[in-house]
């Protein structure tokens, strides 16, 4: 199940990026067409419930500064929330993250992994082009964070699924989403 942290950080983190000043870096980039809902849909086997929309925005300070990222968000299978409902973001960067300050400061989720290790979850790493994806048996809602590159860009996709993940079982939504950087 879903704990209500979880689904804070996801729209906190959205929220977060969409505060950041406008800028670009390269040609924009429609996070929502790296990873179309059909392709969520087809792989959650839930309906999106609530439609990506795509934002911009540049990182002002810290080890990402005067880079730009553009993002989606979905919620598929229920109301925002929802015990039963799977949330997804992605983000692709204008280069991809080359250090582990870097690493946590495109994903959230990346940031707790110590705090996670020191209690016991288990974290299953399976590599990607550019990067990996981990994911995190919490007790309280499985946590998935994919981090790769391609095409100079870097990608992130976190996604909070109730069912769970396996890395293996996400490798090929996001080998799709970096095909289309």
């Amino acid at each position: 199940m879903f704990d209500s942290r979880t689904c804070v950080w996801g729209v906190a983190a959205l929220i977060g990026m969409l505060m950041l000043p406008a800028g670009a870096a390269g040609p924009a980039i429609n996070a929502c067409k790296v990873l179309p809902a059909a392709d969520l849909e087809a792989m959650f086997g839930q309906k999106v419930t609530v439609a990506g929309t795509d934002a911009s925005g540049t990182w002002s300070e810290g080890p990402m500064k005067g880079e730009t990222k553009y993002s989606c968000a979905w919620w598929l299978g229920g109301p925002v929330f929802n015990d039963r409902a799977t949330f997804v973001v992605v983000d692709v960067i204008s280069r991809p993250p080359v250090n582990e300050d870097q690493i946590i400061a495109v994903s959230q989720y990346r940031g707790s992994e110590k705090e996670w290790k020191k209690k016991g979850v288990p974290i299953e790493i399976t590599a990607i082009p550019g990067g990996d994806c981990r994911v995190y048996q919490r007790p309280e809602a499985p946590i998935t964070s994919c981090i790769g590159g391609a095409k100079g860009r870097g990608l992130v996709l976190d996604v909070a699924w109730p069912k769970g993940a396996t890395a293996r079982s996400l490798k090929p939504l996001v080998d799709k989403a970096l095909s289309r950087l």
